[in-house]
């Protein structure tokens, strides 16, 4: 099972006219309480917008791009965070994606995802498309409640065809 849940957030931070990009404005706007939920077969990772996921937007930039331009065969792909880092290991088969994982640091929670059980899902490629969307819609609504957009930051773009309705 792969599933992302968005839980509600604390005071939403108002935009910094230094910052230039997601990574910068996602530091700004969210706090370290600010989590969403990734639900990697039997386990809940708590992931954060302050710290993992702008740490990790680049990387999600790349799996984007990745999904979306070739679609085929395999691909490694990593993300690169203090409490979130992870291998995973593509495989594209029909409308699936077949998704093997090594996890390196998670939270306390290493020994629990690398078990047989846990590190391998098999997960509809449009549903597995559609859980990241979410966090694209809300991070894009958030950025926008702040004040911020595309005339402010060099990668909102990403944002806009992430969230934008005719992916899935």
């Amino acid at each position: 099972m792969f599933e992302i849940q968005i839980l509600e957030k604390e005071i939403i931070q108002k935009y910094d006219n230094r910052d230039i990009d997601l990574c910068e404005a996602l530091q700004t706007i969210y706090s370290y309480e600010d989590f969403f939920i990734l639900k990697w077969n039997k386990v809940d990772i708590k992931l954060g917008y302050n710290g993992v996921l702008s740490d990790i937007i680049g990387d999600l930039k790349r799996l984007y791009i990745w999904m979306n331009a070739k679609d085929e065969g395999e691909y490694l792909h990593s993300f690169g965070s203090s409490s979130f880092m992870a291998y995973w290991e593509f495989k594209s088969i029909d409308t699936l994606y077949e998704i093997k994982s090594s996890w390196t640091a998670v939270r306390a929670k290493n020994d629990l995802l690398n078990s047989e059980d846990n590190r391998t899902i098999r997960v509809d490629k449009n549903k597995f498309k559609a859980e990241w969307k979410k966090v694209a819609n809300a991070v894009k609504e958030d950025l926008l409640l702040a004040g911020y957009g595309q005339h402010v930051l060099s990668d909102f773009d990403f944002l806009n065809i992430l969230s934008n309705e005719n992916l899935v």
